[in-house]
């Protein structure tokens, strides 16, 4: 039992790993080699468990990456498709009269209040 005391009073220190391999040694002169054992394997288990958790952040940071690499890739094909879109709509309209502009864009409006109103509804729309 004063071991596993003399053990957990070392591990609860706030010093450094050559100070704790010290600290270790002077005890195990004092009591017991067995303190230097459960050190040891504390210590290995603690290392291990270090390494283990280094390894899933590493992997989680490699995950976000390739998230935030496939977002910006949607980005910009939405972008470029937005503005595809943006350019026939130009030249359609281009190609529209004075008052052809002026009913299409009536139209629009009145898709645009009918779908306010009804937000969840396809009145007014086109679609099917």
């Amino acid at each position: 039992m004063p071991e596993r005391i003399a053990f957990m009073d070392i591990i609860q220190k706030n010093i450094s790993e050559s100070a704790m391999k010290t600290e270790i040694d002077n005890w195990s002169l004092k009591l017991a080699p067995n303190v230097k054992r459960m050190f040891d394997t504390w210590h290995a288990n603690y290392t291990l468990f270090l390494e283990r958790g280094k390894t899933e952040v590493l992997e989680a940071f490699g995950k976000v990456d390739t998230a935030i690499d496939k977002l910006v890739n949607i980005r910009r094909d939405l972008e470029t498709t937005f503005t595809e879109q943006h350019a026939q709509q130009s030249e359609i309209m281009l190609k529209l009269t004075r008052r052809q502009r002026h009913l299409l864009k009536e139209m629009a409006w009145e898709e645009l209040r009918d779908l306010d109103e009804y937000p969840y509804s396809n009145m007014g729309s086109q679609r099917t």
